[in-house]
Parts: structure tokens; sequence; C-alpha cells
């Protein structure tokens, strides 16, 4: 953190914005909303775009603000910080999470909902179904359970994918994802 003292620092989660300063960080330029459209609004509006930047980034991600901080004709630097791998997950892990044992034998969901974080948890989530449940599994799976996205771009991903009746967070936050969810779900009943 010694490298970055006294560096102007950008950021799209709030999430990330309250750890900054708790690492003896400057409080950083927050992107309102959350994603990088939002960013580039937030840079935009302060008059930061001109400024030289160094974007740190997933290997593989949306090209939003990187195309835009070049397109300010700012100097840019772009480090690839981390890397998004689909997990191996084994077909009895994926059954015994998803699937329920009902009456006479027959599989049932186990499940009341799904949340998906982000574009590429989409694309990992769908291919990881489809490896081990097969598509026609995953598509009633994805028609019988609530499926809640943090954010638009993680809707618009889905959609993209394929996959309807996407909810979407008010907020691209964990605590908007958890008021999506407790929507999403019936009330529980008494007995």
């Amino acid at each position: 953190s010694s490298h970055l003292a006294g560096a102007e620092i950008a950021v799209i989660g709030p999430r990330t914005a309250h750890a900054l300063p708790c690492r003896g960080l400057a409080s950083p330029v927050v992107a309102a909303p959350a994603h990088a459209e939002g960013l580039f609004a937030t840079l935009t509006e302060r008059d930061l775009m001109r400024r030289p930047w160094t974007l740190f980034r997933a290997d593989e991600g949306r090209d939003v603000l990187h195309t835009a901080l070049l397109a300010a004709g700012n100097e840019l630097r772009t480090v690839e910080a981390y890397a998004v791998r689909r997990p191996e997950v084994s077909a009895a892990s994926i059954a015994a999470a998803l699937l329920r044992r009902g009456h006479a034998g027959v599989d049932r969901f186990a499940i009341d909902a799904l949340c998906v974080t982000s574009g590429r948890a989409a694309r990992h989530l769908l291919e990881t179904l489809d490896e081990h449940l097969g598509a026609a599994t995953r598509e009633a799976l994805l028609s019988q359970v609530a499926l809640i996205s943090i954010g638009p771009v993680t809707t618009r991903a889905l959609e993209t994918l394929g996959v309807p009746g996407v909810q979407t967070a008010d907020t691209p936050t964990a605590a908007g994802l958890v008021r999506a969810l407790v929507n999403a779900l019936p009330a529980p009943t008494s007995v």
C-alpha cells in the first residue's frame, strides 16, 4: 500500500471503497452506479478521465472502462491483476447440492434460488450444469427456481446466454442481492 500512498484511486464497488481506508489508503472515487459505466460517468463528472491511470482488471471482462480511458486520450497502463477460472466440481457434488430424491425415487430440485454475481459466473454456472446435469435438466432447474442477478450488467449477460426470467437486485451490492433474494422467495408458512 505504500506504493499507492497519495494516489487517486477509483473503484466500482462500495465494499472495495470501504476496505481501502482501512488499509491506510485514501478514500477512493466510487462509481455511481456500481459498474464500469458508472465509474466512467463518475470520472467524467469529476473531470478525472484525462489523468494517467493504471487499470487493474481481470484477465477477461468487459472493455468498457479500458476503451473509455483510452478514448479520453490519457496515459493508460493495464494490469491483469487476477484470473477467474471455472471450478472443477464433481457430478455427485452438483447432484447433492441441487437435487433431492422425492417420493417414488423421483428427483426434485433441492434449492429455491440461485444468485449470480457476474457474467463470467453466469457462464460458469451454465457450463457446469450442462456438463453434469445436461441441458434439459438445467433448463428445468432455471425455470423452477428464482434466478437473481446482482445487477443489470449481470442480468444482460444471463439474458444473452438465453436465460429468461432473471430478477435483478435494486443495487449491485451484497445487501441488494439479499433484498432481491428475500423478495423472490415465498414467505415461510407456519405449521
